[in-house]
């Protein structure tokens, strides 16, 4: 939870929520010092994740999958342009699929 405060907001605003969420709280440079060392490690973590190729299918797949796909549009907006007067807008379609063995528990 501190970590979560320390992300959001500034060090001290995240000692203030804590006191309010928990009855304690936490001067600044603490907060910033677990919120710091909690980043550290999830970067670790992520590091190693990324090495591996998620693009590696498994030597012998299922034999039969189920799938379902949903799809929704997105309005997006050029970066680029700048905040002054109307801003072209664009709309997207947006597709989401997951898929599983034939009676698995969990998509993959």
């Amino acid at each position: 939870m501190l970590t979560d405060f320390g992300a959001e907001h500034s060090f001290a605003a995240g000692g203030a929520r804590l006191r309010e969420h928990c009855g304690f709280s936490l001067n600044a440079p603490a907060v910033r010092m677990v919120t710091l060392a909690h980043a550290g490690r999830a970067g670790q973590v992520l590091a190693k994740v990324y090495q591996k190729s998620f693009r590696i299918l498994p030597a012998k797949g299922a034999r039969a999958l189920v799938a379902e796909a949903n799809g929704t549009m997105v309005c997006t907006v050029d970066p680029n342009r700048a905040r002054a007067g109307k801003r072209p807008r664009q709309w997207k379609e947006m597709r989401l699929l997951a898929a599983r063995a034939q009676g698995a528990a969990q998509a993959t």
